[in-house]
């Protein structure tokens, strides 16, 4: 139900991607009409929401019926005909990769990936964090784990709706994936809470990453509507005996500790208070 931005551009610095409804904009209407639109110009497209003011024109195509291909230029009526046709082209290549790959990964992703949000889900849980302990076991690396939970995510879904807390919800995981490893696994615990495990990744470790998390998270914004903040509980694997439902009971303690201190903030379970 959400567009996520890939800018690739030489005239506007990249702020990071953005998130949107896929009903809105000039994306959303090219998704919509299934067809290439052209804006000559985009001042007069009350559809366009421009992320800066020298832009002119817009060529936009959608991706099958799950993304657009869009190229802007400074320049009025900035792309002819033959313009159109190698855009055309392009896209139609990246539907048919993006199928491919879709369809192979789909019987996988609908055993062990949330729906909404692409995170694992409960089910991918054990599966992924039972080869983790065995390795911390084995090898005696370290292993983390965060417990992250969206603050006030009961009043975000009151004041705006419910289609708005699962834009939320989805662009927080993309969010969270900007900072983490591809070595790390983000899974959707429940409602708002989220899940993150760290292989090789001591406690310090994890509370640095938590806390570059907390920073990205106000350097991006969503619609522009509320501000987004998390509260994150973390801990790490104690050795032999330890197991995922400990670490994740620890997590949970440390998460409660973070919201009683005022939110927005981080809480490290350590080893003395066990």
């Amino acid at each position: 139900d959400f567009l996520v931005v890939k800018r690739v551009t030489n005239s506007v610095p990249d702020k990071g991607d953005d998130c949107y409804n896929k009903h809105e904009g000039i994306a959303g209407r090219t998704l919509r009409e299934g067809k290439t639109l052209v804006f000559p110009d985009i001042s007069i497209c009350v559809e366009a929401k421009p992320k800066s003011s020298d832009y002119r024109s817009a060529l936009s195509i959608p991706i099958g019926n799950f993304g657009v291909f869009q190229t802007i230029s400074t320049e009025l009526d900035a792309f002819d005909s033959e313009d159109v046709e190698l855009a055309e082209i392009l896209a139609a290549h990246g539907a048919e990769a993006i199928n491919g790959i879709r369809n192979r990964g789909e019987i996988t992703r609908l055993t062990y990936n949330d729906p909404l949000t692409g995170a694992l889900s409960r089910n991918g849980l054990e599966k992924f964090t039972s080869v983790e302990i065995e390795k911390s076991i084995r090898h005696s690396v370290p292993l983390s784990l965060m417990m992250l939970d969206i603050d006030d995510f009961k009043g975000i879904n009151d004041s705006f709706g419910h289609v708005y807390g699962d834009s939320v919800l989805f662009w927080l995981v993309e969010s969270v994936r900007m900072i983490i490893r591809s070595t790390d696994q983000v899974i959707r615990w429940g409602g708002d809470e989220f899940l993150i495990v760290l292989p090789e990744v001591t406690l310090e470790g994890a509370e640095s990453m938590a806390e570059r998390i907390l920073d990205h998270l106000k350097k991006r914004t969503i619609e522009e509507r509320a501000e987004i903040t998390v509260s994150i509980g973390i801990t790490s694997f104690l050795g032999d005996g330890d197991d995922i439902d400990r670490m994740i009971h620890r997590a949970d303690s440390a998460l409660y500790e973070a919201k009683s201190k005022g939110k927005n903030r981080l809480h490290v379970f350590r080893e003395s208070q066990s």
